[in-house]
């Protein structure tokens, strides 16, 4: 099918067969997971019509969401998600992007806003550590990583999520086979500004 060609462009890894085949496998199962979330959804919205499935659907819907803790101090917020990132690659290739992508604005959002009182604050230094299940076989900026700025732009925190008010963020990546998840670090104060000075 036209939609499953591989859209991907890899300065990294030398073109060999095997390569190009885990790239293939991962974009696979990346384009699987987003479809299923999408399907399942679909499904407990079926189900939640019916006076009789009700309570099952909603009890579905708890399932679904995206898992996540969160934790703040005068520095800092730090949202866990139990979730890991995509390949930016899905949003031109999989019908499931766009449900994928909702689901972790509003799970960012809504974690922020479980906070209580929102201050709005007029910059932050963002730092996303991602837990993968597989490691060293993609580019670390392939990861897709707008739903976060989205969804901290969509809690208020900031008053839009525009280089104005998110100037700098960072990005690491490990691997963790039994507990894949993604650490959200969100600094009120000059983090940004001690990072660009160190490298001046």
């Amino acid at each position: 099918m036209k939609e499953d060609i591989l859209m991907y462009q890899n300065t990294t890894f030398a073109k060999t067969k095997n390569n190009e085949e885990i790239i293939h496998v991962i974009k696979t199962f990346e384009d699987l997971r987003m479809s299923l979330y999408k399907l399942a959804e679909e499904k407990i919205q079926f189900l939640s019509v019916n006076p009789e499935t009700y309570e099952l659907a909603e009890k579905l819907k708890k399932e679904l969401e995206i898992k996540y803790e969160i934790e703040c101090n005068n520095e800092r917020i730090k949202i866990v998600v139990y979730d890991y990132l995509p390949s930016i690659y899905i949003k031109t290739t999989n019908k499931g992007t766009g449900y994928f992508t909702e689901k972790w604005k509003n799970t960012i959002s809504k974690a922020i806003r479980s906070l209580g009182s929102i201050k709005t604050v007029n910059e932050v230094f963002v730092y996303i550590k991602m837990y993968a299940p597989l490691g060293g076989i993609f580019d670390a900026d392939n990861k897709y990583f707008k739903p976060i700025f989205d969804g901290i732009g969509r809690s208020g925190l900031v008053p839009d999520d525009c280089i104005k008010y998110i100037k700098s963020f960072g990005f690491e990546v490990e691997m963790d086979k039994k507990n894949p998840h993604t650490e959200i670090y969100i600094y009120f104060n000059d983090m940004g500004k001690k990072i660009s000075d160190l490298i001046k």
